[in-house]
């Protein structure tokens, strides 16, 4: 597989190339694949790709950070400072 393509009229996302020539294909709910002789997966196809993406990220609990850190600038002294905080929780339990 080497392509990835979002098809906007069909609300699909495509991956791989081919239809598995000689092998064979599956399709179970939005996902269908095909597969070629030697059982390698040359196409992926995800119908109703919006939703599913919507579903994925609200099953996942994916916040983005942008919005919630606002201007929140991370530095290295912040991320030592955390580490050290975090070794010196973890330390009393080893």
């Amino acid at each position: 597989m080497n392509t990835v393509t979002y098809l906007p009229g069909r609300d699909e996302l495509v991956a791989g190339t081919g239809t598995g020539d000689g092998g064979g294909s599956l399709e179970s709910g939005v996902l269908r694949l095909w597969w070629d002789q030697d059982l390698v997966i040359r196409r992926i196809v995800i119908s109703d790709a919006t939703r599913q993406l919507r579903e994925f990220r609200r099953a996942t609990r994916i916040v983005p950070l942008a919005g919630a850190l606002g201007r929140v600038r991370i530095t290295d002294a912040d991320i030592k400072e955390s580490r050290r905080e975090l070794l010196e929780r973890l330390e009393p339990r080893w």
